[in-house]
């Protein structure tokens, strides 16, 4: 386990960053999929392209964030 008490300031904005970054890069596939699907009447419930754009600018605001911080 990881104590949150020892981490910098820049570690932890940077470990908010990694996930999102990869969810980010996940829908943006998943949304990609989606566009070019041959069934055209076979829709995802869930909405990737607003996921992809708001997980990356949490991402690169955290990013951002660390490099200021550091």
């Amino acid at each position: 386990m990881i104590d949150l008490d020892t981490l910098s300031t820049a570690q932890l904005f940077l470990a908010i960053a990694a996930p999102a970054l990869l969810l980010s890069i996940i829908a943006g596939w998943q949304d990609h999929r989606q566009q070019r699907r041959r069934d055209l009447d076979r829709i995802s419930p869930v909405p990737w392209r607003p996921i992809s754009i708001f997980a990356a600018f949490v991402a690169v605001a955290c990013i951002a964030t660390a490099i200021h911080a550091g």
